[in-house]
């Protein structure tokens, strides 16, 4: 079990994000790749860790969840005591290598860190006891998506199996595109992550990220081989859903970097649009 100090502030880390499922509550974790884990939570753990907004300190969240019953006891206090406890032990060691905390102490975040902080409403998170169902592992909606944006690429790489043309009728048009971001939006969908082909090859693919960036999508990584101008570079960094670019390289020798995606000079391109 793990001790804490009732003036101490916590909070939960801004990689994570709480979502009423109706059976129960989930949190998903975002790391560098997209979705990395997810926890079920109970209603009433989940009502008490969105009190962990970095401002209550822990001896004012005991005391919120005293003022849930009908009289502050002795018996009641140490119940809050026993819960509080337990929620530390549950969710302030990360769940896997790599991976950060679901509660962390305010003080241990970065500046940029605490821009993020989410603000949740408790009774957001309530469920009907008749609905309660921990063990129902399916979700009733999806916690990420993936979009296959296109098959295009600039390289034309040795090893890869896409096929480089795919009919026009058998694209998403962007119309169709934009109602399924409406849609996953509505739905409370966490993240959408962007792939290939090469994303940065899209057509619509800055009308894409301004839409994303618009709602409450997670940031995502952006994986590419193709040249990045320093115009083109200016742009992706307005965009608040872009958090970093992913260049495949495939060597650090060019000669042998250019024979792999059957390009010559790509080695330098990929070199510049780093620099830009």
């Amino acid at each position: 079990k793990m001790n804490y100090n009732v003036q101490d502030i916590y909070v939960l880390h801004p990689d994570w994000r709480l979502r009423n499922d109706g059976n129960y509550v989930i949190a998903g974790y975002y790391g560098q790749t997209g979705l990395g884990s997810i926890k079920r939570l109970g209603p009433v753990e989940a009502a008490v860790l969105a009190m962990f907004d970095g401002v209550k300190t822990c001896n004012e969240i005991e005391d919120i969840c005293t003022a849930f019953f009908p009289a502050d006891t002795e018996e009641l206090r140490n119940y809050t005591k026993r819960l509080m406890t337990e929620l530390f032990s549950l969710h302030c060691e990360p769940v896997r290598p790599n991976s950060k905390p679901l509660v962390v102490r305010l003080d241990s975040l970065s500046a940029e860190e605490k821009s993020r902080i989410r603000q949740y409403q408790p009774e957001k998170f309530i469920v009907r006891p008749e609905q309660f169902k921990l063990q129902e592992y399916k979700l009733p909606v999806p916690a990420s998506l993936l979009f296959l944006l296109t098959n295009k690429c600039e390289t034309n790489c040795q090893y890869c199996y896409m096929p480089r043309v795919i009919p026009a009728n058998d694209l998403l048009p962007w119309k169709r595109m934009e109602e399924l971001v409406y849609e996953a939006h509505s739905l409370g969908v966490m993240i959408i992550l962007l792939s290939g082909g090469d994303p940065l090859c899209y057509p619509h693919i800055f009308e894409l990220l301004e839409l994303l960036s618009k709602l409450d999508f997670e940031p995502i990584e952006l994986p590419t081989k193709a040249y990045v101008s320093e115009e083109a570079a200016v742009r992706l960094a307005q965009y608040r859903i872009v958090k970093s670019l992913q260049f495949s390289i495939d060597s650090t020798v060019p000669e042998i970097a250019d024979y792999l995606v059957q390009r010559p000079g790509f080695y330098n391109r990929t070199m510049k649009s780093i620099r830009n």
